[in-house]
């Protein structure tokens, strides 16, 4: 599914399954126009790229590299 957010902004999500208590998988990644000041639209053709790549990844059951997960690593105060 492609969805575009904000001006040059797309939401890509693939169904890649359920887990074990019937929840589904789901993917998500977002891609940004390159450019400053995208027009709505810009970027259509770089999404549509992209979500064929993790369809086919999927489809593949390839892992699809998730972005690094945001840690604390000290609280001060």
């Amino acid at each position: 599914m492609k969805t575009e957010v904000s001006p040059g902004v797309w939401r890509l999500r693939v169904f890649a399954g359920r887990r074990a208590n019937g929840t589904p998988i789901q993917i998500t990644k977002t891609i940004h126009a390159p450019g400053e000041n995208p027009k709505p639209g810009a970027g259509s053709r770089l999404a549509d790229s992209e979500l064929a790549k993790m369809v086919s990844r999927v489809a593949d059951r390839i892992p699809i590299p998730e972005p690094p997960a945001m840690r604390v690593l000290a609280v001060v105060g």
